[in-house]
């Protein structure tokens, strides 16, 4: 009796996985040939000027809907810029690590800098190094950055950042040179009042706004992973002297010194 029982029980539980394999093997089918398919499409797109109608894209999406990669062919083909500019928005949304994250980051950095977004577009550019260090974006993308910074009135963090950019990627020939910093041997003896230093980025930059204000010449610097807010280059010490006497009777510092910058 419990030999019939489980032979039926066997039987029920190959009956149900064998419907199961049936209901499914068209879905596995079609997202496999959809994946091909559509992927097929996007290289023509992309090597090639094969241009596809809205028919034939609204006929590939209607017929391989499964395809996880419809949103890049929609964006590629896509005329409207902000219409692109959503298809790879939902694109790194849905895959951020998927076969074309890459290609993806690179336009919708390139939106947010045709729309004027400068600090957006620099977060943007900066994922290419950051995640994609192979990239044959890699150049363009470092220089949009860097710029992108320099129009949002970052010009210091672009400094920092492209030199730190340089020690990663010495054989990049986007960098603007006079972001980088000269070789200490061609430097003239300066001197310069530091201010202080901090750990992270944003508060040197907040303490340099308030020197700005109050017109002293301030800047941050990079040195051994901390930011040095310093003021001022002067080729005597007198002169700096001077400015930090200033700096006491205009703010009340009194633990900042004169350094030798060489």
């Amino acid at each position: 009796m419990i030999k019939i029982w489980f032979g039926c029980l066997k039987q029920t539980w190959f009956m149900i996985m064998k419907n199961k394999i049936l209901y499914l093997l068209p879905l596995y089918c079609s997202l496999l040939f959809s994946l091909g398919k559509v992927e097929e499409y996007i290289e023509n797109m992309l090597n090639s000027d094969n241009y596809y109608n809205n028919e034939d894209i609204k006929k590939l999406n209607n017929e391989f809907i499964n395809s996880p990669n419809l949103n890049i062919l929609n964006a590629l083909s896509e005329v409207d810029g902000e219409l692109a500019f959503e298809y790879f928005s939902d694109y790194i949304k849905n895959n951020p690590k998927g076969e074309y994250a890459e290609l993806a980051t690179i336009h919708i950095a390139d939106y947010y800098y045709s729309k004027g977004l400068y600090l957006k577009a620099s977060e943007w550019y900066r994922k290419i190094p950051n995640s994609f260090p192979e990239s044959i974006y890699l150049e363009n993308s470092i220089s949009y950055y860097l710029n992108s910074l320099v129009i949002a009135g970052k010009t210091d963090s672009a400094r920092i950042h492209a030199n730190d950019i340089y020690d990663k990627f010495p054989n990049i020939q986007s960098i603007n040179k006079d972001f980088l910093k000269a070789p200490k041997n061609n430097f003239k003896k300066l001197y310069s009042i530091e201010f202080s230093s901090y750990d992270k980025l944003n508060s040197a930059l907040n303490f340099k706004t308030v020197l700005l204000k109050e017109n002293f010449s301030a800047r941050v610097e990079k040195i051994d992973n901390r930011y040095y807010v310093l003021i001022g280059k002067y080729k005597k010490k007198e002169n700096a002297e001077i400015a930090l006497k200033r700096l006491f009777s205009r703010l009340g510092y009194t633990n900042c010194k004169i350094i030798e910058l060489n």
